[in-house]
């Protein structure tokens, strides 16, 4: 395939696409209305079902697919050398770890506001129980460094959403092999450039379903309860939990990325007869049903379904209309409101739980009813959209843009768009 092919004359790559951060915005309102829900008004919660919204997590992991290896994939496509390994592991690391280990430290030390025991364990409504200071050094190094959530007593205990964080880290960590793998293959045994850079999102998408189908094995001769194979002390709570389970979410996010860079290299890109745009109708509808059905029969799955849904909506996010304008859909979610709350969704991320513990010990909950979930709900936002303002401004924004370097690009670099994954 020629590099003509690949990017014609006058085309560029978007710098940023409209609606993603507010995408993340509605992800961060998902999450945090979960866990305060399931807090505090577990009547609402199996009234509403609300516990289906923690889904979000899985469309936080899509995008992470895209945006991440969005830098590397149009190296491959267009033959360049790959980006900077040092950069790449500083980046991620300045954009993850200086807002967890705040957050962390200060809840931990300042406010004992963390988990030391299995949330799902001791958590029930209208309590703190299991929460207080960890203080074991061992275990506060595992949780500075993320690892705490490969050793069966301490998952789920310190910032008990951090599980997430550490699929994350490890996906930062196996990017890199997978895309020297994806470039060599290029480059060496001259394979079609755009199969080359599908193949680990391909790899990724193969690895999350086998590890879903293995977790069902497990499940069935351990003798353990479903909740406990997933958020216990277990070792395959450790599984279900970790990138691994959860691989095929950032594979589906990788192919996105492909599919969106060669679509504007192309000025088009079709599946088969199928425009790439009609494909996202396609899987929205149809992830969202197989969702629903897996929801009722066979939770285990939804993830994987999930990720279908998720699939769809972020290529029609990142795809525009035949006219050439954005999706109207993405227009609104790029209102300053939501914009921001996806500016901050990593330090809300953070900050939720620990917020969640400590309104509960000043007494300022309602009840466990209607009108008090709304104020329950409300408060929780409130004030932990206002830490998570503060924690970006003085601890994430400082750390992003000590990473700018005064360098001016070259004027053969392409656009990229953010690679900011929360």
């Amino acid at each position: 395939m020629s590099q003509q092919l690949l990017m014609p004359a006058n085309n560029t790559l978007p710098k940023r696409f409209i609606g993603l951060d507010g995408l993340r915005g509605v992800l961060a309102i998902c999450v945090v209305l979960v866990h305060a829900t399931a807090q505090f008004n577990p009547q609402v919660l199996n009234t509403l079902h609300i516990e289906i919204l923690g889904q979000a997590i899985v469309v936080f992991f899509v995008l992470s697919g895209v945006l991440i290896y969005w830098p590397f994939l149009n190296a491959i496509l267009d033959d360049r050398p790959l980006p900077s390994l040092r950069k790449y592991a500083r980046a991620r690391f300045f954009r993850v770890y200086p807002a967890y280990v705040v957050a962390f430290l200060v809840a931990n030390f300042a406010l004992s506001a963390v988990f030391v025991t299995n949330a799902m364990k001791t958590v029930h409504a209208d309590n703190d129980a299991g929460t207080g200071m960890i203080t074991n050094p061992w275990s506060v190094l595992a949780h500075l460094t993320l690892v705490q959530n490969v050793v069966p007593r301490e998952l789920q205990t310190g910032l008990s959403a951090s599980w997430t964080l550490t699929s994350e880290l490890t996906f930062y960590l196996l990017l890199p092999v997978f895309c020297v793998g994806a470039a060599t293959l290029a480059r060496r045994l001259k394979m079609n450039r755009v199969l080359a850079a599908a193949l680990p999102g391909i790899l990724l998408v193969a690895i999350g379903v086998a590890s879903h189908i293995a977790s069902v094995l497990w499940l069935r001769q351990s003798g353990i309860s479903l909740l406990d194979s997933e958020w216990g002390a277990t070792w395959q709570a450790v599984f279900t939990r970790s990138f691994f389970s959860w691989a095929d979410n950032f594979g589906w996010g990788m192919l996105v990325g492909v599919a969106v860079s060669v679509w504007y290299r192309r000025g088009g890109f079709r599946f088969g007869r199928l425009p790439v745009r009609t494909l996202a109708w396609i899987l929205v509808p149809v992830g969202l049903v197989a969702s629903g059905i897996s929801f009722l029969r066979f939770p285990t799955f939804i993830g994987v379904f999930f990720a279908i849904f998720s699939t769809g909506l972020v290529l029609l996010l990142m795809i525009p209309l035949k006219s050439g304008k954005t999706w109207g859909f993405a227009r609104i979610l790029d209102n300053r409101v939501l914009f921001w709350l996806g500016t901050i969704s990593l330090s809300l991320y953070v900050w939720h739980f620990p917020v969640i513990i400590v309104l509960y010990r000043l007494g300022w909950i309602a009840g466990n009813d209607w009108s008090g979930w709304v104020w329950n709900t409300a408060l929780v936002f409130a004030v932990a959209v206002a830490i998570a303002s503060l924690s970006y401004r003085f601890v994430e924004r400082p750390a992003i843009r000590s990473l700018r370097t005064t360098k001016k690009p070259a004027e053969s670099d392409r656009p990229s768009i953010s690679t900011a994954s929360r």
